[in-house]
């Protein structure tokens, strides 16, 4: 197809029949603030061993990976892995303090809960990464590190054992311990409301040996349990604090992380301050404050005049301002997520047939749409898994724009005359309003009218429960695994809140691959997965994407591909 301008692509929709925009439940006014728990305005102060910053481990399980990627399987064999004792001489470069001592962070949602077991969107999973920590997580090169553990080993096929730091607390001064830990991830496994509970599903108890050892039990082999920790599920909670009947962890959080909360006003701003008994090394940043802006325009206008030092979710179009303003710039970095318009085929009607999900992945130009809508700054290497995790396959080719082919197929699915649909987004996603207005236009032109629905992310999670979606456009990927699994099982496998299709087939090859020690074994069930999931077209397939923030030119870090924005990382030049 010849080369077509962002404007040809959003005229295409006036082509298509009738397509329409519903911005549903627009954002609420801001409520009372929530503020600190007295219990964690005066923690106890924590005895800090370490007083560097968290190295990385080189014989972690990814650095020794067959594939060398970020994702890679462990080796069969039994593994070790601890991290080196922190030295001084380990410690960050922090510039001092009172350079600048506060960081305001512009998000384009707000959280939905700061209680790590409950779904939050992805962006706001920064917020938590501030307040709790897991026993694993990742470094900036996205290699896998003890963190709250201080080691962990594999002693059989299901059984992990992770040496806990000592001399830990909580901002309310609860030790944590091995008990912390069986508390945190059995009560995910027993909230059946937790999403991420699919990360940590195959965990099937954890044995508290003593106080700082914990025997982490599978249900069968698992490879990817170190991995598995890193994500929301199992993010580490104190017992007395989060059994309270009240519920007060999803207003006002308590963890081990580096900030301490201080007030969520709801829609509007979560503030935090820094925790004087943290571990490691203390945050060179010692006020946080998240602010809700939706509009990316106003965003960019707050960076401009100085109301914020970073904007997540900045539009390509975008950059060449950022990068020539006088106190601004851009940071860029490949996203871990990979965008997806998924089809509730339960529902049944044309989606259930698989011509018509084949038809609709052929009937959209993605590469006119990232040229055009993002800038250039997305790519379709891989089907699903991008090419940075484990499990991924090159040889299993994205579906073609070939409008031809697409118009025989409903044909031969029996809806040549078309049909009607709905594609609803989050409010907030990038670029989702043209994005999903290009992808009903190119429906339209092979005649399947669409209309578009936009929705504030709390109406967007009761929707995704009660499954009342025709098509969801959104994201996947940023959970922490870097492995097929992550990709594949809380979206297709049966029974997950983001999975909208039974088939048992998949689920068979998906469960053998979570219990395969083999590296090659594993990639080769996924490879049979990958080929099922495109065969019988269970999404229509987007791009792996591009994340681009706004700065200010004095603010040093480097984006991640996960994409969690986290102050300990930061400093001011």
């Amino acid at each position: 197809m010849p080369s077509i301008t962002r404007r040809q692509v959003l005229r295409l929709l006036a082509a298509g029949p009738g397509a329409a925009v519903l911005a549903a439940c627009g954002p609420s006014a801001p409520a009372s603030p929530t503020s600190a728990p007295s219990s964690a305005a005066s923690p106890a102060p924590a005895a800090p061993i370490a007083t560097a910053a968290l190295p990385a481990s080189s014989s972690s399980p990814a650095a020794a990976s067959p594939s060398g990627s970020p994702g890679a399987s462990p080796a069969a064999s039994p593994v070790a892995v601890s991290a080196p004792p922190p030295t001084a001489a380990s410690a960050p470069a922090i510039a001092s303090a009172s350079s600048r001592g506060a960081l305001t962070v512009a998000l384009s949602l707000p959280p939905q809960s700061l209680d790590p077991s409950l779904y939050i969107p992805f962006e706001n999973n920064s917020i938590a990464a501030h307040f709790y920590e897991p026993l694993v997580s990742r470094d900036s090169q996205m290699r896998l590190q003890p963190h709250l553990a201080e080691s962990y080993s594999r002693l059989n096929d299901t059984t992990w054992q992770f040496k806990l730091r000592p001399g830990v607390k909580f901002h309310n001064g609860e030790p944590f311990d091995a008990a912390a830990v069986k508390f945190s991830i059995e009560r995910t496994l027993g909230n059946d409301r937790a999403p991420m509970r699919a990360n940590i599903s195959a965990i099937e108890r954890v044995d508290v040996l003593d106080a700082l050892t914990a025997n982490i039990v599978t249900k069968g082999p698992y490879p990817l349990l170190p991995a598995s920790l890193v994500g929301w599920g199992a993010l580490i909670v104190p017992p007395a604090y989060a059994s309270d009947p009240s519920g007060p962890l999803a207003t006002r959080p308590v963890g081990t992380g580096p900030y301490t909360f201080v007030e969520w006003i709801k829609d509007d701003r979560v503030r935090m301050e820094a925790f004087d008994g943290y571990w490691r090394a203390p945050a060179a940043i010692k006020q946080v404050t998240f602010r809700t802006i939706p509009e990316t325009a106003t965003r960019l206008a707050e960076l401009r005049t100085g109301g914020v030092d970073l904007a997540v979710a900045v539009s390509p179009s975008d950059v060449p301002g950022l990068d020539s303003g006088a106190d601004t710039k851009s940071l860029q970095t490949t996203s871990v997520q990979v965008m997806r318009l998924a089809p509730y085929i339960e529902r049944g009607g044309p989606l259930a047939v698989v011509q018509v999900r084949q038809a609709l992945n052929y009937a959209i130009d993605w590469d006119a749409i990232v040229k055009t809508i993002l800038g250039g700054l997305g790519k379709r290497d891989t089907l699903v898994v991008p090419p940075e995790a484990f499990g991924a396959d090159r040889s299993i080719a994205p579906y073609p724009y070939d409008p031809v082919r697409a118009k025989a197929l409903l044909a031969e699915g029996g809806y040549g005359g078309g049909f009607s649909t709905s594609i609803t987004f989050r409010q907030g996603q990038l670029r989702g309003d043209e994005i999903a207005q290009a992808v009903a236009g190119f429906f339209g032109a092979v005649g399947v009218k669409t209309e578009v629905k936009q929705v504030e992310a709390g109406i967007f999670t009761e929707m995704q429960r009660s499954r009342s979606f025709d098509f969801v456009l959104g994201t996947w990927g940023g959970n922490g695994m870097f492995d097929a699994d992550q990709y594949l099982v809380p979206t297709f496998r049966t029974g997950q809140t983001n999975a909208a299709y039974p088939d048992p087939e998949l689920d068979v090859m998906l469960d053998r691959a979570r219990v395969t020690l083999e590296a090659s074994e594993r990639a080769a069930l996924y490879k049979q997965a990958l080929t099922l999931v495109h065969d019988r077209a269970l999404n229509v397939f987007g791009p792996q994407l591009f994340t681009l923030f706004g700065a200010r030119k004095s603010l040093v870090w480097t984006a991640r591909p996960d994409e969690l924005v986290h102050a300990y990382d930061m400093t001011f030049a």
